[in-house]
């Protein structure tokens, strides 16, 4: 698995094929960087779910200001820290150990607000647990701030869900991408 874009581009990822690590394939990280295009110029980045950390250090390499990696899993996050420290970019980010809920929560008390959200979570999120990344994450973003969900093809996702609005939904495989704008009202 390598970067397809930016600076860091054709650097590989490590990763190991296992059940417990889905990495965003490239034809769908290209996808979502093609969508949100310039948005990412020296933006915070929250990378929720983030795994081997794919979307969230292609957003660095293409000019994302700083990315914070939220991670509940001891594995992947020892490969996301391997993959950060090899690539050199340690001064860039910060990697926290929790679930996604619980770090949404503390980021929205401690009132830290990020541009752009990737949310990968694991296959079986659904429903009310999606609900929860919508809800919870409204409270950390800005006015046109950015939510990208990348799900099973099968998960029903909401049009709108509080503040956030459905603005493209894109189908590859056994993935679906839905990128999400939240308007303040």
């Amino acid at each position: 698995m390598r970067i397809i874009g930016g600076y860091l581009k054709g650097k590989n990822l490590y990763f190991e094929k296992n059940y417990k690590i889905r990495p965003t394939k490239n034809i769908v990280r290209e996808a979502i960087f093609d969508i949100i295009g310039n948005e990412i110029k020296n933006k915070k980045i929250l990378d929720v779910f983030a795994g081997t950390g794919a979307l969230g250090i292609e957003a660095l390499s293409r000019g994302a200001g700083f990315v914070v990696f939220v991670e509940n899993s001891i594995d992947s996050l020892t490969i996301l820290k391997k993959n950060i420290s090899s690539l050199g970019i340690e001064n860039k980010t910060k990697v926290i150990l929790s679930s996604g809920e619980r770090a949404l929560k503390n980021f929205l008390k401690n009132e830290e607000i990020f541009n752009i959200i990737f949310a990968d979570p694991p296959y079986y999120y659904e429903g009310k647990k999606i609900e929860k990344i919508f809800r919870f994450s409204q409270g950390c973003v800005e006015d046109r701030s950015i939510l990208i969900f990348e799900t099973f093809h099968k998960v029903k996702m909401p049009e709108k869900s509080n503040n956030w609005g459905k603005i493209k939904e894109k189908k590859y495989s056994s993935t679906k991408i839905n990128i999400y704008n939240y308007i303040k009202k």
